[in-house]
Parts: structure tokens; sequence; C-alpha cells
């Protein structure tokens, strides 16, 4: 199938504070477009010619906005076309601290504070509801990369805490995939928000906002005597007591200066689609997988005062090798991508370098003192939107159903050739295979027309 080239979409996403800082950061009017400036060190002298101020284009500038706003611009299309067939890859980049967990995940104290993929995931299962020709079945998988090891965090443990099976990234016809990864089927958004926030209950920390929870009044078939926002309500609520209660498959934390509940490890949440139509004479299978990513957060030592000096320095070397890989992406002279050189860039080739929608949200702190990392982040945003990918529709054709449904077309076909003879009084045409006897006769009688032996072949 033909493929479209297409730009990576990047964007920037402004963490709220209340000492943001308004000369030192600016925002263009078409909100696509951020400038840094800085003010030149008077001790360095009259003649200081360091670089005092950028300016950064990126798709769109995600300032003072809510979680349901951030969804629509970034995330709402690329799942639209997931349902299509398009691979798909979100993924959240920046300092710690800077929002990223906030912005994929969400914070529990209120419903519309959820983030992207409980968002995702509700958005498939509404289009899935609305779907009258197509049988669709939704799995997803859940994978941890920490200290450039491979963690399963929706697999069954051991008592020792310890997986069983031996994960490794695998390279094939079809892409990447993480051998020994558990996919686990789903089939409504209960099922998957219950194996998603099961996996990250150490993420939350507080019930008390639970209260707080804004109930939800949508139409629905159900004929509960409840309204549906108290059931949402609940539900919600035994959900976070389920997280709470269940933390042997968590994703790894730390606190230091910059966040209380620092994310220590790369996550990637895959929503895998199969779709197949229920229309005989149609034997596609159109499969795509929706990647949403949470990066640990690059960070200084002297900022965070982080005492886990292995953890930070296995984040800062795979997000370098990360940087590295867009670099040689966006070089069109460039034939050979590294992309093996870390567990984070492996299992990222499909996403960056393959057939897929893929979209950066670069997550950035407010304030003057975090101008550097800012810096950073807009310089990675930017070269992601150097890289041209090449989404096309997976799609796959049953064999076994291609004959069967061709064998159908057949006998339709005879049906209606039958009937057409007997309106003109050809019945005794038929229309089965000729027999070995009726194939000799035909070939006897060819070599006697052929020998003049008869005028005309019956």
């Amino acid at each position: 199938m033909h493929a479209v080239e297409k730009k990576v979409r990047a964007f920037v996403r402004v963490k709220p504070t209340a000492q943001f800082a308004q000369d030192v950061i600016k925002f263009g009017p078409d909100n696509k477009s951020i400038d840094i400036y800085i003010k030149k060190d008077a001790k360095k002298g009259v003649v200081n010619n360091k670089q005092t101020d950028w300016s950064f284009k990126l798709d769109g500038v995600l300032h003072n906005t809510s979680q349901e706003l951030t969804y629509e611009t970034v995330a709402k299309k690329l799942v639209s076309e997931a349902l299509l067939g398009y691979n798909g890859t979100i993924m959240c980049y920046g300092q710690t601290g800077a929002g990223k967990t906030y912005t994929m995940t969400g914070a529990t104290a209120e419903y519309r504070h959820r983030g992207i993929i409980p968002r995702a995931v509700q958005q498939v299962f509404k289009a899935i509801a609305r779907s009258v020709d197509s049988f669709i079945t939704v799995r997803i998988s859940y994978l941890e990369i920490y200290n450039e090891t491979l963690c399963d965090l929706l697999s069954t443990m051991t008592s020792s805490g310890a997986s069983d099976v031996q994960m490794a990234i695998v390279d094939c016809p079809q892409g990447v995939y993480v051998k020994g990864l558990s996919i686990h089927s789903v089939s409504d958004e209960e099922d998957a928000l219950n194996l998603f926030f099961e996996a990250r209950s150490n993420r939350y920390y507080a019930l008390s906002g639970v209260e707080e929870l804004v109930t939800l009044c949508s139409p629905c078939s159900c004929k509960a005597n409840v309204p549906c926002g108290e059931i949402l309500k609940d539900l919600y609520r035994e959900t976070l007591v389920l997280v709470y209660s269940r933390g042997e498959t968590n994703r790894v934390i730390a606190e230091h200066t910059l966040n209380k509940s620092s994310s220590r490890s790369h996550c990637i949440f895959t929503i895998y689609i199969e779709s197949r139509f229920r229309v005989l004479s149609d034997v596609r299978c159109i499969s795509s997988k929706i990647n949403l990513i949470d990066l640990a957060g690059s960070e200084r030592l002297s900022k965070t005062g982080s005492e886990v000096l292995k953890e930070a320095a296995y984040i800062n070397k795979s997000l370098s090798f990360l940087e590295q890989i867009i670099i040689a992406l966006a070089d069109p002279k460039r034939e050979h991508i590294p992309f093996r050189q870390s567990k984070l860039t492996h299992v990222l080739k499909d996403s960056l370098g393959g057939k897929c929608n893929t979209v950066l949200v670069a997550n950035i702190c407010g304030e003057a003192l975090h101008v550097e990392e800012t810096l950073s982040s807009l310089r990675f945003a930017t070269r992601m939107k150097w890289i041209t990918t090449e989404p096309v529709i997976n799609v796959t054709y049953d064999s076994e159903g291609s004959v069967k449904a061709l064998e159908k077309e057949i006998s339709l076909l005879k049906q209606e050739l039958a009937m057409h003879d007997s309106l003109v009084n050809r019945s005794l045409v038929t229309y089965d295979p000729l027999t070995d006897v009726q194939v000799a006769e035909i070939k006897s009688q060819i070599h006697k027309y052929l020998q003049g032996a008869i005028d005309e072949i019956d």
C-alpha cells in the first residue's frame, strides 16, 4: 500500500507555576512558537558573544491548558487513525518534575484530570460501541525499562517478585516486538483501566481528593436506577482502593528535590487493535497499535539532589542515546541508525523510523531556574520535527477465508446463470466442471474435425 511521508508532530506543554518567568519565556501569537530570552551576564565583560535568545517553531504550545484540551490537540486524531489501521506513538519527554506523567496518566483526585492513556482507552471503546460492520478486539501490554532491564508490569509475578519469563527485544519482518511481554485481552474500558491502574499502584499517594470527583451524567443505554455519573464515581473510587492495595507490579519511583514521586524508569503502555469485517466477501484483517510512552525525566544531580546515582546515570545515558537517534534520523545522508545502543531506542525503532504516526509532547517548567533544561527539551522537540515517517494501513488477508469467499461467489454466479438459462429456455446447459469422459470426447471430436472426418463439433 502506498505510504505518504509525514513529519513527526511536536508540542510543548508548560507546567503551571506561580513563578512563571514572563521575561524569559514568550509565546508567539499563533500559539505555535516559543521564544527564550536570557540577560547577558555583566560579570563576563563587554565582549560577550554568548547567545542570549532562541526561537522555536512547533506544532502547538500548550500553556494553562486542561487535560481535555491537551488530549484533543495531541492524541485524538492519532487514536482515530489507529482505529483505521495506522500505528501511532505518543511520547512525553522533558526534565524531571515537568509534568510528563501527569500528561500521560493524569491525577487521581478528579476524573477530569485523567491523562492521555485513560482517555485513549475510552476513545477506542467508544468507537467500538459505534461500529456495526466489523468485529474489533483490543489487547494491552505495559513495559517498563529500568536500569536497562525490561520489566513486564502486567505479568504474573512469582513469590520472589521476579517474572519467570526472560524478556528480549526481537527484530522481525513485521517490526520490533518484546519476546516474553504479556499481552492481555480486554473487553471494555473498565477492564483495561483496572489492569493499567493496578500496574501503576504506587504512583498515587492520596485518597483525600476522591470525594471531590466530578460526576459525569452522559446519556447511555443502561437501565440502572443510579445516575451514570455516580456509577463512574464509585468505579473510580473502587479502582483507586484496588490500586493502593496491590503494589507488587509497580513502576519504580523515588523522591528528590524537584519531584516527590519522580519516575525512575521509562514506561510504554501499548493498545493493540484488530478489526475483522463481518461482510463475508471481505476477509481483510486490519491491525494497529498505539504506543503511549512516559519517559523518565532527565536530571542534573546538582539540582535534584538525587542519591540514586546509578539510576540517574542510566536515565541520562538512555536519553542521550535517544537524542543521538533523533539526530541520525534527521540526516538524510545517514545510512546506519544505531537503534541497538540502548533498550529504549531499540524498542522505539518502529515508532521513530518506521511506518507510524508519531507525536512528541515536550514538557517544560516555566521558572527561570530551569531555563537550561527548557532549552534542551525545546531543542529535542525541534529535532523531532525533522524526522519523516511513512504511515501505512496494516492489512492482512485470511487465505482460508478468501478461498471460502470465492467458492461462495462462484456458487452464487452459477445460480444466477441457471436462472437466466431457464428464462430463455436453455435448461440443458450446465455450468459444472467437465468430467474426464467429457474432456476426452471433446478432444476426440476436435481431432476428427481437423482430419476432415466430421463437418462440425457437437
